[in-house]
């Protein structure tokens, strides 16, 4: 399956995450699924149901095709990470296939 995964750009205070966690985030998706695409920078905008702030942030979506069990792994390093996120988005753009040019 196809997913996509907004990746903040900058933590929820409007600081800078520590040099170096995107390229060790996007290594162990790279690993995990053996492969991503990442779109260019966009704006997101969302607002939390519990306390009705409204967020507004930088992100990048990344689009993967992997297994569920990959998929929790990404998950996981997501969450280690980006530990200032209030949640995380999965989108599951649907089943792809893959065709080898080389036959």
């Amino acid at each position: 399956r196809l997913y996509q995964i907004p990746v903040p750009v900058i933590r929820n205070d409007g600081k800078h995450y520590a040099p170096g966690t995107h390229k060790a985030f996007l290594r162990t998706v790279a690993f995990l699924a053996g492969g991503f695409t990442l779109l260019d920078e966009a704006k997101g905008v969302w607002r939390d149901p519990k306390d009705g702030k409204l967020y507004t942030e930088a992100m990048r979506p990344l689009q993967v095709a992997c297994e569920l069990e990959a998929l929790d792994g990404i998950k996981a390093a997501f969450v280690r990470a980006f530990p200032d996120q209030k949640c995380l988005m999965v989108a599951d753009l649907g089943a792809v296939t893959f065709t080898d040019l080389e036959e």
